[in-house]
């Protein structure tokens, strides 16, 4: 990049292609009719359904990895976990209002972590029913058979390919650092897979 008036333009070479732009980003021929064009995706948005404990260390990863984080927490105590946390927002709405909002909004990928049984069964029929292609669920494996079975087949099996459950890379150990770490990381690989 360059100074003064010139602040912001650029030359770059990759391989045997030179690509120029001005200051506003925009591509600036380098011969006759040529030009070279830089693709920028906008960084993961992350859907936390729910608060908890791990909740402030999985933002410390969020943040460090440039992703972006809507939290939906309305319950007290949950509530301060979500706060604590510093997510870049906070909806303190129950699951039905919420979903008004972020269906709204481009989402690449949900955690369902409330720590309720009946809100995160709320919460699997309201991603059941959108496209988010990565949907994490909280929990053992027996309360995700429990869950599946009680929002229904139908619902259950547009979870199918996208449900991670329990969430998270099992990398052994246990408490808030280590669960948080390990949704982190499995996330990470979704969202590398999803790029190439």
């Amino acid at each position: 990049s360059c100074s003064g008036d010139n602040a912001g333009s650029g030359h770059a070479v990759i391989g045997d292609t030179n690509g120029c732009w001005d200051r506003n980003g925009n591509a600036v021929p380098l011969l006759e009719g040529e030009t070279v064009s830089l693709h920028i995706d906008a960084p993961p948005r992350l859907l936390l359904l729910g608060a908890g404990a791990e909740s402030v260390p999985l933002q410390e990863f969020v943040r460090r990895l440039g992703w972006r984080s809507l939290c939906v927490e309305h319950r007290g105590r949950w509530l301060e976990f979500a706060q604590r946390a510093s997510v870049d927002e906070l909806l303190e709405q129950p699951p039905q209002l919420a979903a008004n909002v972020w269906r709204r909004r481009r989402i690449d990928a949900a955690v369902a972590m409330s720590h309720n049984y009946s809100m995160d069964s709320a919460n699997l029929r309201l991603l059941a029913a959108s496209d988010i292609g990565y949907v994490g669920l909280l929990g053992a494996t027996s309360r995700r058979d429990l869950l599946l079975r009680d929002i229904g087949e139908e619902a259950a099996s547009r979870l199918r390919g996208r449900l991670h459950a329990p969430v998270g890379l099992h990398l052994g150990g246990s408490g808030p650092d280590v669960l948080a770490l390990s949704i982190a990381s499995e996330l990470q690989r979704h969202f590398a897979e999803r790029a190439r």
